[in-house]
């Protein structure tokens, strides 16, 4: 890919991450879309297309970009930990579960673990 190409990626990126923070999920779509015609091998907009996906609560969108994000980078804890958030709505216990259990393995000391432990605990993993 060209260096061009990156920081256009990128550009789209950042675009399209505060549009999500201010809430405006279509138009961060766009935006990380754009940045997916850039590069289309970024884990990390496949990861911020399904937690734009999963906050609009369209979850077998969120679980199919999440699951490209991993493909793409299997150690993408972030992917990971909103996986098993995205099954629990989902009501698919053993998924949520080893999702959090992976996010876990590859973040134990993240500031979001505490959470993760908890949710195992409420699915009935000690």
């Amino acid at each position: 890919m060209l260096a061009g190409q990156v920081s256009l990626a990128e550009d789209f990126f950042q675009q399209g991450r505060d549009a999500a923070n201010r809430g405006n999920y279509d138009e961060a779509l766009a935006d990380f879309n754009r940045a997916l015609r850039q590069n289309p091998s970024s884990a990390g907009v496949y990861c911020a297309i399904g937690i734009v996906y999963a906050n609009k609560k369209m979850y077998q969108d969120a679980v199919t970009n999440l699951k490209k994000a991993i493909e793409l980078d299997p150690d993408k804890a972030i992917a990971y930990y909103v996986l098993g958030m995205v099954y629990e709505e989902m009501s698919k216990p053993g998924e949520a579960m080893e999702a959090w259990k992976k996010f876990l393995s590859l973040r134990p000391d993240d500031k979001r673990a505490e959470t993760a432990k908890e949710h195992l605990k409420r699915l009935g993993v000690e």
